[in-house]
């Protein structure tokens, strides 16, 4: 009876690995199944089915065992999504700030709004609104050097259930951009100079026209005794269109250059330019002096 219980006892342990196919099948006659008739007999796999599925996740690889973190963020149905990489860029003119953003693909906006403030962490007022469709905008109303802080919102049209009545709901962010219109770009210089010599003995009048650059603040002169150098600044902080150079000596040649210097204090580029005249008979003793030597 002991050899009985021992021999079930044995035969339900092997019972599930001969139906899991972990045992070859044997035919009646002893010989093996023709691969034939079992198909990919070759690639099956020898792992019982209650282990395979453990055996199948060792065999992943370690990095699709990683988890990510995601963001979300809740939001009341009647919130719209708010613009995202929002930029306020200066073209360096100190008249204008260049804003823009992006719009989710998957959000038509009625409109955009932008905000402008004088103060950081203040809303500020309402200065432009546009089509929903809009990533940019141009602000021209600024001033020089000052800072302004933006904030654009988007809007959507949210149809109530209650009474059906169509509402323009706008989003709740307050993040602000920093803008500061600053001037780097130099002025055009004084055009048609004029130099008038013979009034005053060791004197020379200098005429301009100034540029019409709308933030043109006065005109700077300097003055050389050689060619291609800069020389001193004899006139500084001039608004007017003329200037009168003393205490020279007669008979010698000066250079002068004429700069313009915006309301930012930038200066118009130098070109050093020779105002003396050139001497017509240099060129004939040029060519007596060729013909003597021949």
């Amino acid at each position: 009876m002991l050899f009985k219980k021992i021999f079930f006892f044995i035969l339900l342990i092997l019972a599930p690995l001969l139906l899991t196919g972990c045992v070859l099948n044997i035919g009646k006659s002893g010989e093996k199944i023709d691969q034939k008739i079992v198909s990919n007999e070759s690639t099956k796999s020898t792992v019982p089915l209650f282990l395979y599925s453990w055996f199948s996740e060792l065999e992943q690889p370690i990095d699709q065992r990683v988890a990510f973190q995601y963001k979300a963020i809740p939001r009341h149905p009647k919130s719209p999504l708010p613009p995202t990489n929002i930029n306020v860029t200066n073209p360096n003119i100190g008249t204008i700030l260049n804003i823009s953003w992006v719009n989710p693909k998957e959000v038509i906006f009625k409109n955009i709004r932008i905000y402008r403030s004088i103060e950081k962490n203040k809303i500020g007022s309402l200065i432009t609104t546009l089509d929903g469709r809009t990533t940019f905008f141009q602000d021209k109303e600024v001033e020089r050097n000052k800072n302004y802080y933006y904030t654009v919102r988007s809007v959507i049209s949210w149809v109530d259930p209650k009474n059906s009545n169509v509402e323009d709901q706008e989003s709740d962010n307050f993040d602000q951009k920093l803008g500061r219109p600053i001037d780097k770009v130099p002025p055009f210089p004084p055009k048609d100079i004029q130099i008038i010599s013979g009034q005053k003995s060791g004197s020379l009048l200098i005429q301009w026209t100034n540029p019409i650059d709308e933030d043109f603040n006065h005109v700077q002169i300097y003055r050389s005794e050689a060619p291609n150098k800069i020389g001193i600044l004899i006139g500084s902080n001039i608004k007017d269109v003329s200037f009168q150079d003393q205490g020279l000596n007669n008979n010698l040649p000066y250079y002068y250059i004429l700069t313009a210097v915006d309301k930012s204090g930038n200066e118009s580029l130098i070109k050093l330019i020779d105002t003396g005249k050139i001497d017509p008979f240099k060129i004939f003793e040029k060519e007596e002096e060729k013909t003597i030597k021949q």
